[in-house]
């Protein structure tokens, strides 16, 4: 196929602008996406946006293994999720199918979060939530039965 039709549509098209990027560092962020894209070939992976008070973004895109997957860098690469998930939920001990049905109720929290750019790789890291998510309240204390042969004391409404 014979494209040289295209070359002066193409050649005269104006330079792009991009928005203006986020230097490295660490910052406090805001997590407002959190999802699982899927592509045609069945793959997955986690993308997170991450807003700064300025109006700038940081976003994550992690692959997701294949279940049953023993490449090494596959088994590297759920450490890192887990280390996210971990980082994210704020539970040290959370299952990864947990952290996927949660994904939701950590949208909205505050996070530090490193940017580094390694050649023409950026890796972002959660290091930390800094928000503490509210925990529900714990249920009240079953009644204790009256013990036989105790009297059960009077209130004022009895």
């Amino acid at each position: 196929m014979d494209f040289t039709e295209y070359d002066d549509d193409f050649n005269a098209a104006p330079e792009p602008t991009r928005g203006a990027a986020v230097p490295d560092g660490e910052y406090t962020v805001k997590l407002t996406e959190l999802g699982i894209k899927t592509f045609d070939d069945g793959g997955r992976r986690f993308e997170y946006t991450f807003d700064l008070d300025n109006g700038l973004h940081i976003w994550k895109k992690e692959y997701i293994p294949a279940t049953g997957a023993s490449d090494p860098k596959d088994v590297k690469k759920r450490g890192y999720i887990m280390a996210d998930a971990r980082a994210v939920s704020g539970n040290p001990n959370i299952k990864f199918s947990e952290f996927v049905n949660a994904m939701p109720t950590y949208i909205g929290g505050t996070f530090k979060v490193t940017k580094k750019t390694n050649g023409k790789y950026v890796n972002v890291y959660i290091n930390e939530r800094v928000d503490t998510p509210v925990a529900p309240a714990a249920p009240p204390a079953p009644a204790q039965p009256a013990l036989p042969g105790v009297p059960v004391a009077s209130t004022p409404f009895d």
